[in-house]
């Protein structure tokens, strides 16, 4: 008695090009399921590095409708079986607050929690607020309050309070420094 091969899950992966997004393909690929694989970016050069069976362009502005256009686009055409956000970003809090466009396409905390866990600020409060311990930290809305900060801890992680790998982060304990850091991001 022959069997029928079950049809590959597809999933649509947002970011596909970047680290988490092609480490996500990447685990899927050694995982046991079968998976068809639909990767998109927003930068052509990362999807270049894209290990997705198919890949599509999206445009940069992630806040513009050319964009929400265009994803809605891909996924009539693809018609994936889950969309993913592999890294948190413009688009992981676009797909969370359009989430009922897909319908169960989307496997997502709700969107409160989302708003919570992009914000470091935010998940800050909330991990102090439910007991959970955590370092002190300050939300700088002036050059005083990095000299203070600096004064009172010595070297200090200056971060943006949205954003992932890094970014916008600089160790130091000189006070200048860091407020020419906060400057150059406009982070004030």
């Amino acid at each position: 008695m022959k069997t029928m091969k079950q049809k590959s899950k597809r999933v649509l992966v947002l970011s596909a090009g970047d680290c988490t997004g092609i480490n996500f393909c990447k685990s899927l690929r050694l995982s046991k399921g079968d998976y068809h694989l639909i990767g998109t970016d927003t930068n052509r050069y990362r999807l270049k590095m894209c290990v997705a069976d198919e890949r599509f362009l999206l445009p940069e502005d992630v806040r513009g409708t050319e964009y929400w256009e265009k994803l809605c686009s891909i996924v009539s055409f693809t018609e994936p079986d889950l969309i993913y956000a592999a890294d948190t970003n413009d688009e992981l809090a676009l797909l969370s607050q359009r989430r009922s466009c897909f319908s169960e396409k989307v496997f997502l905390p709700s969107a409160e929690a989302i708003a919570i866990y992009e914000d470091k600020w935010e998940t800050h409060n909330f991990l102090k607020g439910v007991g959970i311990e955590v370092p002190e930290t300050k939300l700088l809305k002036n050059e005083a309050d990095v000299i203070d900060i600096v004064n009172r801890l010595g070297v200090v992680w200056f971060r943006a309070t949205h954003g992932s790998g890094g970014r916008a982060s600089l160790p130091t304990n000189d006070p200048a420094l860091a407020s020419r850091w906060i400057d150059r991001f406009s982070g004030w």
